[in-house]
């Protein structure tokens, strides 16, 4: 009779362990579950997986970027285009001047982290008749935690376009333009500041045709 009761009793320890057991695991899988899942949403919600652009100055402008196949959409991207449209409001209040070395970087107008050449260069552009496509601008994601980066157009035809890419910092609201992608327009005015040099990709026939111009004014002047 005590025999009988001992292995009942073991049964009933075993039971208990194993129902124990296989609820506390049923918890746990549920608990990872529920902190899981908000994150996987959230992610789904800002990135999107971008196909490579067909448009060949804005797909050399995206070669430059540590992410290119992952665009943020939202409000992370509402806010960078709302900063470009204030930095592109600022370079293009220079249109019509006879000058545009008073372009000058600063935190109010986004461009603190940006080149002044660079700067220079894309008012130049703006300042000959390219316009800026406010539909192009897309927003990636980096290798950094805090900079995002982006790509954005500037055209005077549907044949006749630049591309510009570069880094973006949230908390700060700055630019940092780095690349121009594409074949400028000849520059003929003299007070225009341009360096196609900044631009691996202008030929170099380009770049000769601005210094015989150049020359030619020189030899002009004496």
């Amino acid at each position: 009779m005590k025999r009988k009761w001992y292995k009942n009793k073991k049964l009933i320890v075993a039971t208990t362990i194993f129902l124990g057991l296989s609820g506390y695991f049923l918890l746990n899988q549920s608990n990872m579950k529920t902190i899981r899942s908000p994150d996987v949403k959230q992610e789904r919600k800002t990135l999107k997986k971008k196909k490579p652009s067909s448009d060949s100055v804005v797909s050399q402008a995206e070669r430059t970027l540590e992410k290119p196949d992952y665009v943020i959409e939202g409000e992370k991207k509402e806010y960078a285009l709302k900063m470009m449209d204030e930095t592109i409001s600022y370079l293009e209040s220079f249109r019509g001047k006879d000058s545009i070395r008073e372009v000058s970087p600063s935190k109010k107008n986004h461009l603190f982290l940006t080149d002044l050449q660079m700067a220079r260069n894309l008012t130049t552009m703006l300042y000959v008749g390219y316009n800026y496509n406010r539909d192009s601008f897309e927003l990636y994601e980096s290798d950094s935690g805090n900079v995002e980066q982006f790509v954005f157009t500037i055209s005077r035809s549907d044949k006749d376009r630049l591309s510009f890419a570069g880094n973006f910092v949230p908390a700060t609201g700055q630019f940092e333009i780095v690349q121009m992608k594409g074949v400028p327009i000849p520059v003929e005015n003299k007070d225009v500041q341009f360096d196609p040099a900044l631009d691996p990709k202008v030929p170099t026939e380009f770049l000769d045709k601005l210094e015989k111009e150049k020359n030619e004014e020189q030899n002009d002047d004496k």
